[in-house]
């Protein structure tokens, strides 16, 4: 009896991430270890990027990194298939294309306003505010998965998937579908969490000669 008890004791604890998290958490369970998870000042973050045009029957594939810091900062890096820059400061949005020497500027709630753009990876907090989440599948392999719908409709995103581990609550993929079953998909990599990033990566000085575009008008 005491062998038998040992034995699972010794199971839990090589399989301490399953054992620990249990698999019947509520969706605000998950939440919850989402939001303690990812507050932290600073992170950095692979992504690759599938993005489906169902009417053009068109797949558009990308990659690049992420920078995020609190408040609100972000910096998509994209590198393939070839270089862009999405910065925001929390307050102002720079898109800048290279190749182009163009820069759309604008406010950053314009693309990452109610959590949209990826917002909430700067904010886990965003998500409940924002939307209702639902339990839309919970995988025995080591994942689940929530349904995310906007608490007010909106035409720009119909439904979020956010993809969730089991083992550390890392947020693995995200799929945004909007109302004409466009579909885009963000998978992420090698996460570094509390990593000491420079205030200057979330702030745009115009190029010499750049276009600049305004967002707002």
């Amino acid at each position: 009896m005491k062998k038998g008890i040992l034995t699972v004791v010794i199971g839990c604890l090589l399989m301490w991430p399953l054992c620990a998290t249990g698999q019947s958490l509520s969706p605000d369970e998950i939440m919850d270890r989402v939001e303690a998870r990812y507050n932290v000042q600073g992170i950095f973050v692979r992504f690759y990027q599938t993005s489906t045009y169902k009417a053009l029957d068109i797949t558009d594939s990308a990659e690049g990194q992420i920078y995020i810091k609190k408040p609100g900062r972000m910096r998509w890096e994209y590198e393939i298939p070839e270089k862009k820059f999405f910065i925001t400061d929390g307050e102002s949005l720079w898109i800048y294309l290279p190749g182009d020497n163009q820069v759309m500027m604008g406010a950053a709630d314009t693309f990452f306003g109610e959590g949209k753009g990826g917002a909430f990876l700067a904010d886990m907090t965003l998500i409940r505010k924002f939307f209702t989440v639902e339990l839309a599948s919970d995988d025995p392999e080591g994942y689940w998965m929530l349904k995310l719908t906007p608490a007010e409709p909106s035409g720009d995103i119909q439904v979020v998937t956010l993809t969730v581990s089991k083992g550390n609550f890392n947020v693995l993929q995200v799929a945004t579908e909007n109302a004409y079953g466009d579909e885009t998909r963000h998978t992420f990599e090698a996460p570094e969490f509390d990593r000491e990033l420079e205030d200057k990566l979330f702030t745009f000085s115009l190029p010499e000669g750049a276009e600049v575009v305004l967002l707002d008008e």
